[in-house]
């Protein structure tokens, strides 16, 4: 579908039809089928019942023109205007399943009288009824209600579709489409005029008047259609300032669009309206339906303009969240160096037990002394306690403390350091305390609680630890 197609407003229905389709759509749609070998097979079979109606008639040629009149409505529900030369690649087919004695120079045209009787037949076979005029009054009634759902030609038209198609009645030619899609959209036009002139008050229409006068020498609406380039601080600042500009305009949209009983997507495609039109261009239309344009396309860019803050906020926040956990990832692994190293020097002060060069009766405040040069007193502790009660080797009430105990394969009873598994196991433990909503990650876990102190007020504070089957831990 062409761009001007799409967006072209229905003005003067009598003078000037609509253009709905295009010409390839057009052929697509009512143009002759075209079949090809395995189509012929499929459409010119004979029924039982269809072989039984074929006896009535008497002459080749006028069963042949059924047999393609058949084989044509089974395949488009419609009927064609067509002599036996124009299809000659269908009709030698049938000639040759059918009558193999016939040759095609030797059929006669059709009268209309017995075309006619053709479309009769065929019609009542697959309880199929014609668009007369009282199916065209419905037809009608149908594209006025479907006008109200989107004002888009071809979506009335494609409405219609459906419901002949439900109906089981031929579809009308496309010149009698567009009349009546025409006429429905005028009928809209003219049902939309009546309520906004009663419900706009004079300052209202001031209001959307002023959206199209260039007093800054620029249009007020033209400011309007920009969209942000970016999440950049200074665009969203601006968008910001469009949307205090056009904060009255959205609530009196709020107070008279439901009144017009339009669909949301009737909204979006006035709305669209005005992005398409130049300034010139609106100026120059139907003032009321202007109006409503205006209206519909304040009411759309101002909910777009809370979207495109809500985007924002969320594009921060998810670059917040994955700082923080790249941070924590960093630190666990620091940890993990941090306390390999304090686990190196625990060994050389436990060497110092079996240390020889150290006289028997040197004093113990001297080897503590050493040990404590080795690794300083608090260090030692914690890995003091970590190998006897296998705790955190981190500071008391750190944030980011870790376990550093065993890691047991399932299914093992052997305990073994896996410094792949503590590092994911700790990283998700620091992720979900920074991003709750990560939990799930863990679902089914048992959780438990472990006790610790804040570093700041010294209070005690819970942390939750997962079971044993789950925790991924080293050390």
């Amino acid at each position: 579908m062409l761009k001007g197609q799409a967006m072209q407003r229905q003005t003067e229905p009598i003078q000037k039809r609509l253009q709905i389709l295009s010409q390839t759509e057009i052929e697509t749609l009512y143009g002759r089928p075209r079949f090809t070998q395995d189509e012929q097979i499929e459409y010119f079979t004979l029924s039982p019942a269809e072989k039984e109606l074929l006896r009535d008639l008497r002459a080749e040629y006028t069963q042949c023109y059924f047999i393609l009149q058949l084989g044509y409505f089974k395949a488009k529900q419609m009927f064609f205007l067509f002599d036996f030369h124009e299809v000659q690649d269908d009709v030698q087919y049938i000639l040759e399943q059918y009558f193999p004695n016939a040759q095609i120079d030797a059929l006669s045209a059709m009268n209309k009288r017995t075309n006619l009787r053709h479309r009769a037949t065929i019609l009542a076979l697959h309880k199929y009824r014609i668009c007369d005029a009282e199916e065209r009054q419905k037809l009608a009634l149908k594209a006025q209600h479907a006008a109200t759902v989107c004002s888009k030609p071809v979506y009335i038209f494609r409405q219609l579709l459906d419901y002949l198609g439900e109906q089981r009645i031929v579809v009308p030619g496309y010149s009698s489409m567009q009349d009546i899609i025409g006429n429905a959209l005028t009928y809209e036009q003219n049902r939309l005029r009546t309520i906004i002139g009663e419900r706009l008050k004079e300052d209202d229409v001031i209001a959307l008047k002023a959206l199209l006068d260039d007093s800054q020498g620029l249009y007020e609406i033209t400011l309007l259609k920009r969209e942000p380039k970016d999440f950049s601080l200074g665009e969203i600042k601006r968008e910001i300032e469009r949307g205090d500009q056009i904060r009255h305009l959205y609530y009196l949209g709020q107070r008279v669009l439901p009144l017009l009983a339009i669909s949301n997507e009737s909204i979006i495609y006035y709305a669209s309206l005005v992005t398409y039109y130049s300034v010139f261009r609106l100026k120059q239309l139907d003032e009321q339906m202007v109006y409503i344009d205006l209206l519909c396309f304040v009411y759309h860019r101002y909910q777009r303009l809370n979207d495109n803050l809500i985007k924002c906020l969320l594009a921060k926040v998810r670059a917040y969240i994955d700082e923080a956990k790249e941070a924590a990832k960093e630190q666990v692994y620091a940890y993990r160096l941090e306390a390999n190293q304090n686990l190196e020097k625990a060994g050389h002060v436990l060497k110092l037990f079996t240390d020889d060069t150290l006289a028997e009766d040197v004093l113990f405040q001297t080897v503590q002394a050493i040990a404590f040069g080795i690794l300083e007193r608090q260090a030692l502790a914690r890995v003091a306690d970590h190998i006897t009660t296998k705790i955190d080797c981190a500071p008391p009430g750190h944030p980011n403390r870790f376990s550093m105990g065993a890691y047991r394969q399932p299914g093992s009873s052997v305990q073994t350091t896996s410094t792949t598994a503590f590092a994911r196991g700790e990283f998700y433990r620091i992720s979900e305390t920074l991003h709750p909503y990560e939990s799930h990650r863990f679902s089914g876990d048992c959780i438990s609680q472990r006790q610790a102190t804040d570093p700041i007020s010294g209070k005690a504070i819970s942390h939750p630890v997962r079971s044993r089957q789950h925790q991924a831990v080293s050390l």
